[in-house]
């Protein structure tokens, strides 16, 4: 097997176990009601999970990056412009990354806006780093995009 389907299988064990892990909560808590795996109707597409309420979670999963740095915004351009996307276009859906490797960046801007209550105080008080990242994640938000926002 060439070292690309290698990589590619263990991208799918990784998937799988994701899928597991809500496959059990769908079976012991009825506030889940299914679970799909490689779904062909949404945009973030691996683990797809509906709540009894409405809801729908989406899920993309990456095993590792592919130079085992941490991801980025750039890194996971596409990815989180699908994610945009669907969140812009629906107010019931969530959208959760899992991966072995960390999401540095991202990972400091959400822990930076969970000290603000809300997104206006949030964007005032954004210094260099977190607001170079800020902007960069809001460059892939769909234009215009009111009921999306960084925060």
């Amino acid at each position: 097997m060439s070292k690309a389907g290698i990589q590619s299988n263990r991208g799918d064990g990784f998937q799988t176990l994701v899928a597991f892990d809500w496959a059990l909560r769908v079976l012991n808590d009825p506030q889940y009601e299914w679970v799909e795996v490689d779904s062909t109707t949404w945009l973030v597409d691996d683990v797809v999970i509906g709540l009894a309420d409405g809801t729908t979670i989406c899920c993309q999963c990456k095993k590792n990056h592919p130079t085992h740095t941490a991801w980025s915004v750039s890194s996971l351009e596409n990815e989180l412009r699908k994610a945009a996307q669907l969140l812009a276009a629906n107010n019931a859906t969530l959208v959760r990354f899992y991966s072995r490797t960390a999401f540095s960046e991202l990972s400091a801007l959400k822990e930076f806006s969970t000290n603000y209550p809300d997104a206006e105080t949030y964007k005032a008080n954004l210094g260099i780093a977190t607001q170079a990242t800020d902007d960069s994640l809001e460059q892939l938000f769909p234009k215009p995009s009111r009921n999306l926002s960084t925060y």
